[in-house]
């Protein structure tokens, strides 16, 4: 069996805010690899540090302690103008609040695309506009909707645009946000060929069964305020680029019900406990 590609690595990723009495360490301790292909589950309450995380991963959040690797390159601290460019574009997120993530003042053209005019990928005017156009259809929305500002969509059209802006960069990771559900199905398709993707997935109780094929290893895991639950779960379908061919789609799997939880900050450092 080849060897999967691993796209992320986290050793002992430490991140904190402020300094001196006032400093306030967010996560600590995170050790986790997320593989080309698959969809990694990172599960917790409002405020146990996925978001943290997964800003620091993007360069976003600066890191206090530890290393961040993407494609065995470290990317935490000081790097290359060249890797920061390339990590940049990708490492795409999706963010959770689509009315603060959009801006009000762009057209709909402008924000798909403006990954494409900064990096450069398009060969010309009609290359940019056909990209544009299939990723708008890839998340369900008219291509006509291009020529629109976003106070004119409703709240899930909005999320759909900031998908397509993540979409078409086609980024080798993507950190997602739960969406709404009517919008989870198109969420599914965003892991595909050659993606792997990280959900951050907020939990307030008991019971939720985020999307992913597996978790990190509790053991070496531990997030302040709140305990780390991690699952296992079912591979995502695998799709093609702007060809628009399905490449091919990942069969039934059985879901694995098997939840590991790490301890919550200050408490038991014992073995993590299966459930």
């Amino acid at each position: 069996m080849a060897e999967r590609e691993k796209l992320i690595e986290l050793k002992d990723l430490q991140i904190t805010f402020g300094t001196g009495r006032k400093k306030f360490v967010a996560v600590d301790h995170v050790n986790f690899d997320i593989y080309k292909g698959e969809t990694f589950s990172l599960v917790g309450e409002s405020g146990s540090g996925k978001t943290t995380i997964g800003r620091a991963i993007t360069r976003i959040n600066p890191v206090s302690a530890g290393e961040i690797y993407f494609k065995g390159q470290r990317i935490s601290g000081k790097i290359s103008k060249e890797m920061d460019l390339e990590v940049i574009k990708k490492c795409q997120m999706i963010f959770q609040d689509p009315m603060a993530s959009l801006n009000e003042r762009a057209k709909v053209d402008y924000i798909v695309s403006e990954g494409l005019i900064n990096h450069h990928l398009y060969k010309d005017e009609d290359d940019r506009k056909r990209k544009v156009e299939y990723a708008l259809r890839e998340v369900g929305l008219l291509p006509e909707f291009a020529s629109r500002f976003p106070h004119e969509f409703s709240g899930g059209q909005r999320q759909r645009i900031g998908i397509a802006r993540a979409l078409i960069m086609e980024p080798e990771v993507l950190f997602l946000h739960p969406l709404h559900p009517r919008l989870q199905h198109r969420q599914a398709r965003l892991g595909g060929d050659p993606a792997g993707s990280l959900h951050l997935w907020q939990q307030e109780g008991a019971g939720a069964v985020p999307p992913g094929d597996r978790g990190p290893d509790c053991d070496s895991v531990r997030l302040h305020r709140v305990p780390l639950q991690v699952l296992q779960s079912r591979p995502h379908s695998h799709w093609g680029g702007p060809g628009g061919e399905r490449r091919g789609a990942a069969g039934p799997a059985e879901r694995s019900h098997r939840r590991v939880c790490a301890p919550a900050a200050g408490g038991s450092q014992g073995q993590a406990t299966a459930l």
